[in-house]
């Protein structure tokens, strides 16, 4: 496809979290989406191994800097540095496979495939699905992309992205979910249901409780 200004881009906003346990979730999301579509992602540059390594690497350095011992926070903070290059390399990789493809529309679905957000002639796209800590603690709320009128809404979660739980079906794009504990990590997705039958998941979208 043509490699103009308006062709899909793939983006993602490190100053959006706040928290480095809140990029490291999301690091997870990623690596697992990016494993979990094999055949989009088929020679992914970091490997998935490569990136994982040095995202446990950070979660070791940030526990040890929490326990404020001398030179915790300086370690931290270089393997936070090796984990955003990681985001870099990945999202250029993703970028590439994207300016490759046949057309816009199989553009979009290689960056939401990965679980990286797309902007579309300078306007961000809708992702497939929206996931946030809503008001009350202990409680996240989700909005799925509409696909049609008749439609219902699958929902699942997970801890590990090995066993999925569903937890809710409904006839809206919207549901939430509560009595979750603060600071635990979830990951949500999501799969639309209509007269053609079950559609693909959603790529996982992660979380950390507040």
């Amino acid at each position: 496809m043509a490699k103009s200004k308006k062709r899909p881009i793939a983006v993602f906003n490190v100053l959006s979290l706040r928290k480095i346990a809140e990029f490291i979730v999301f690091m997870r999301a990623l690596t697992a989406n990016i494993a979990a579509h094999a055949t989009i992602f088929v020679t992914p540059n970091p490997t998935v191994a490569a990136v994982n390594t040095n995202t446990d690497a950070l979660e070791d350095a940030e526990v040890t800097a929490r326990t404020r011992v001398v030179g915790g926070a300086a370690a931290r903070d270089v393997a936070y540095e090796k984990s955003r290059d990681d985001l870099t390399g990945v999202t250029l990789y993703v970028q590439r496979l994207a300016d490759l493809a046949a057309d816009e529309l199989t553009a979009i679905s290689i960056i939401e495939a990965s679980g990286l957000g797309v902007r579309k002639n300078g306007v961000r796209v809708k992702p497939p699905l929206r996931v946030v800590n809503a008001e009350v603690e202990g409680t996240v709320k989700m909005e799925a992309k509409a696909v049609g009128k008749r439609a219902s809404y699958e929902w699942q979660k997970s801890t590990d992205f090995t066993t999925w739980t569903t937890f809710d079906i409904t006839l809206q794009t919207r549901t939430s979910l509560d009595g979750l504990i603060a600071g635990d990590k979830w990951y949500f997705r999501v799969r639309a249901i209509t007269k053609d039958g079950e559609q693909s998941w959603t790529s996982a979208v992660g979380i950390v409780i507040l």
